[in-house]
């Protein structure tokens, strides 16, 4: 991006637009990239979850889009940061997945809206990225191999993907590209998404028969006297693939 533009980083939605127009005047680039997620299926997900969810992904961008309407010179650009949760469900993402469509419809919404004054807007869905949100899943054993697993490339993406895609929807370059969802990363939308919540519970049961294993072995073992002689170690336990090393 030109260094001769105002761009603003949105910290604080709305009101982070206001403070860059009252210190920079009209803007050039706005891009929308908040977000948080709260897994739960359905039946168990909270109203509190939800609406802190839906707050933050999808009332955030729509207020970002509305002050971006008023901050914007004509033949700005807009980017708002959705998923491919906008457009791929997944067990356990009710609450996410939902936002982030809704956010893919604001798009074109917007930038149906915006057209007349030369404003395009597009959104970026990234698949797994490894940001400190999300690296609460790289703990979960065999999430993200089965994130990996799903992307024809073999890897997970960087925020500096999302950035250069960012920051060429809105350059000069981009300046026909209009109401579209970007998938830096390109995966398999007909391939079945992990479900988290049975990963998570799978590993949580893991880590409690292990702790039950050790407590047990522990148990075995009786601490020799000093006239008598050193007892036989304990045997282990068979080994179970349902225990993971750590």
């Amino acid at each position: 991006m030109s260094t001769d533009h105002a761009v603003a980083v949105v910290v604080g939605g709305a009101s982070g637009i206001g403070w860059a127009t009252a210190q920079h005047g009209p803007l050039d680039t706005i891009v929308d990239c908040a977000g948080i997620s709260r897994p739960g299926t359905l039946t168990d997900l909270s109203l509190d979850d939800w609406k802190a969810t839906v707050d933050v992904c999808l009332t955030g961008a729509f207020l970002t889009v509305r002050e971006a309407a008023h901050a914007l010179r004509d033949h700005g650009s807009v980017v708002l940061v959705a998923s491919l949760n906008g457009r791929r469900p997944g067990v356990g993402m009710g609450a996410y997945c939902s936002t982030k469509a809704g956010v893919l419809m604001l798009t074109e919404v917007a930038a149906m809206e915006l057209a007349p004054r030369g404003i395009r807007v597009n959104a970026v869905n990234p698949g797994f990225v490894h940001t400190p949100l999300t690296h609460g899943a790289t703990l979960v054993p065999g999430l993200v191999e089965e994130y990996i697993d799903n992307t024809p490339l073999g890897r997970a993406g960087t925020p500096g993907d999302t950035a250069r895609t960012t920051g060429f929807l809105t350059s000069a370059a981009a300046r026909l590209y209009d109401r579209r969802g970007h998938r830096p990363q390109r995966r398999r939308h007909t391939e079945r998404y992990p479900d988290i919540v049975a990963r998570a519970a799978t590993a949580h049961r893991d880590t409690r028969c292990a702790g039950r294993r050790h407590h047990r072995l522990r148990g075995t073992v009786q601490p020799s006297s000093a006239s008598s002689a050193a007892p036989a170690a304990a045997k282990p336990p068979p080994a179970s693939n349902s225990v993971r090393a750590r």
